[in-house]
């Protein structure tokens, strides 16, 4: 299927703040989520996007966001020592950084994922930015749309906005102005994608803003990039760090969309969220964040350890 990119840079090209949601107005999920003790564990920066604590005083971004100050739980850090960009699996940086802070924000070491995500697989994302507009808007297009990834009929087309009970061929929101940490949900749509962001290229999977989607189906926007994306493990029921937002996309084929500068519109089932597949950079991760069963076992071992140091010399 072929996309179209959606920058998420400077100026209308924002970096992809809180998530869109569907449900109610727009406005809601600002609170931890159940199940999710992990929210605490995304937090903000001085002056864009989302981070992501992983543990052992080390910070998750995406490069194309930069180094900053950032924010958990009320308390802000700064950089220690130099950044380390991730390499993609074929040696390549990626639009992932990570970097050690001047302080320990008292949260939990989050466990990143072992293998892939698959299609189907339900997710919960945390982002913290912009909010969308609350009432939801009605198009009708002429001459009619086919499906997404179909055969579209050729340009120019008309736009209409009309009301929900007219006839109406597509469906959303349009960003607001508002940002704000909120948190929802969607299902993997398509997995092992190379996709490249505004940072540069990176491995991973996509969701799809389904109008049939799950009960907070969420979209990705300007500033969210750096966001989380958790995967609860069905064998273990812990959540897992599964991904990274880093920008946002389109199926292409639509034409003349009334698109905005700054209330960009946010379509269902055409528009799309593309976020790094932590399995594949865990390795590189690990090497210098251990996961919280690695770091248990490391102290655990130091006090044996030396106890059998301490027989050895007095026997």
């Amino acid at each position: 299927m072929l996309f179209t990119f959606l920058a998420v840079c400077a100026g209308w090209c924002t970096p992809t703040p809180a998530v869109i949601i569907a449900s109610g107005d727009g406005q809601g999920n600002t609170a931890a989520p159940g199940g999710v003790p992990q929210w605490s564990n995304v937090g903000t920066g001085t002056s864009a996007g989302t981070f992501i604590y992983l543990g052992n005083r080390h910070v998750l971004g995406a490069f194309h966001i930069g180094v900053q100050d950032v924010t958990f739980g009320g308390s802000t850090f700064s950089i220690v020592g130099t950044p380390t960009r991730l390499k993609n699996p074929n040696g390549s940086d990626s639009d992932l950084l990570l970097w050690e802070i001047d302080g320990d924000p008292g949260l939990p070491a989050l466990t990143i994922r072992e293998t892939p995500l698959a299609p189907g697989d339900e997710i919960t994302m945390i982002g913290a930015g912009l909010s969308r507009q609350t009432n939801q808007l009605y198009w009708d297009v002429d001459p009619d749309p086919a499906p997404p990834g179909g055969a579209q009929p050729p340009a120019p087309w008309t736009w209409t906005e009309v009301g929900s009970g007219d006839d109406w061929d597509i469906t959303g929101f349009r960003w607001g102005f508002a940002t704000q940490k909120r948190w929802g949900t969607n299902t993997v749509f398509e997995n092992n994608l190379e996709f490249t962001s505004v940072g540069g290229p990176a491995v991973g999977f996509n969701t799809i803003f389904d109008l049939a989607g799950t009960e907070h189906e969420a979209q990705a926007a300007a500033g969210d990039s750096g966001g989380a994306v958790f995967y609860q493990n069905p064998t273990t029921g812990e959540q897992e760090l599964a991904g990274v937002m880093l920008t946002i996309g389109r199926i292409e084929g639509l034409e003349n969309v009334p698109e905005d500068p700054i209330e960009r519109p946010v379509l269902h089932d055409w528009d799309l969220t593309f976020n790094a597949d932590l399995s594949l950079y865990r390795e590189e991760i690990l090497a210098t964040v251990p996961e919280p069963s690695t770091a248990l076992l490391l102290a655990l071992s130091l006090p044996a350890l030396w106890a059998a140091r301490r027989r050895t010399r007095t026997s």
